[in-house]
Order: C-alpha cells, then structure tokens, then sequence
C-alpha cells in the first residue's frame, strides 16, 4: 500500500513533498470531475520531478468550470481518463506530503477520484499554503495571486494547474525557508504543529 510519510520527526529538507493543484469540471468533488492535473515534487528546497496532464472526466466541461480555466471538451477528448493514469499519481505521491494552495479543495477531489477505483489516501498529511500565508502575512486577501505577488513572484497566467503549481511551489519555497530561519521549524512535526496552532 503506498502511503503517506509516517515519521513526523523527519527534518524538512529530507522530506519529499508534492504540491499539487487540480482543475475540474465544478465545485463538487462527488458530483464533478478533475480535468486537469499537475504536481511538483520538491525535496531540499529543490524540485525533482514533474507531471501535468489534462484529463477525460468523461462528462461536459460546463461553460461556468470553462470561464474559470480555460479548459473545454475538445481539448480533453484525446486525453487518458483518471483510471489509466492513476498508478503514476500514486507512484508520484507515495512516500510523499501534499502541498496546495487551499489544499482541501484539491485533495477533496483526488480522494474522491481514487476512491471510485479502489485506492485509500485519506492517510496523506496535507499542507495548506493559503492556511500558512494567513500565520505569516498580513495582504488584503490570501487567493493565490495576492500572496504571489506579495512575494513578488510573477506570472502571468493563472488557474490552468501547471501554472498554479507553479506559482504555489514558489511560494512554499519562500514559506518553509521563512518558517525554518525565523520560527526555527525544522521537522515535518513542528511544521504540521505550527499550521494547526
């Protein structure tokens, strides 16, 4: 069974972690589908490897999911459904803690893809970077653009995943080495205290 790190002693910089971002077909994880995904393992600061795909959700991508992202039916028709690219997903998140930006979100929709073909994550630690940027900065909101360009990382485009992913890797970056140098967080147990404090 591949799964979630287990020990939450283990320092930052050897963690394996992998941020991820999703785009669907609308904002019920039960109901509706991922269309596109995109995920960044970063370990030591650094990022290790890549994956990003559009999906066949198998349904029609509605006007309102395509005003957001940009994504429409012909675009996917070719692509693999989730079932055949399932296995790399688990095989790119084993062993690994989820990242996002409003995590839950994203992770509500994976969970619920994983189990319609018989995989357990519900296991996973998850890592909210909005959750983090509202601890550590005072902007006028937390959307992922905002804390962005606080930061003054720039770009472009957003709410397609391989763009956000992005964007969301950086602003981890700046988190974890923030959290590390002034609140002296140092293992994935102090990191995991610090956002639910």
């Amino acid at each position: 069974m591949k799964e979630s790190i287990k020990n939450m002693s283990k320092l930052i910089e050897d963690i394996r972690f992998v941020v991820i971002d999703v785009e669907t077909t609308g904002l019920s994880p039960k109901k509706d589908r991922i269309c596109e995904i995109s995920m960044v393992a970063v370990k030591n600061f650094e990022i290790v490897s890549e994956f990003s795909s559009l999906i066949n959700p198998n349904v029609d991508i509605p006007a309102e999911a395509f005003n957001i992202h940009g994504i429409d039916n012909s675009m996917v028709e070719r692509s693999p459904n989730f079932e055949d690219i399932a296995d790399t997903i688990m095989d790119f998140i084993s062993e690994s803690v989820l990242v996002g930006h409003n995590i839950e979100f994203d992770f509500a929709f994976l969970s619920n893809e994983m189990r319609k073909i018989g995989y357990d994550i519900e296991n996973f630690i998850l890592i909210d970077t909005l959750t983090l940027s509202r601890k550590l900065y005072l902007i006028e909101n937390y959307k992922l653009k905002t804390v962005a360009d606080h930061l003054n990382i720039n770009t472009d485009r957003y709410h397609r995943a391989q763009n956000d992913v992005e964007v969301t890797v950086k602003i981890f970056q700046n988190i974890i080495r923030t959290l590390k140098d002034e609140y002296k967080i140092s293992t994935l147990d102090s990191l995991v205290n610090f956002l639910n404090y």
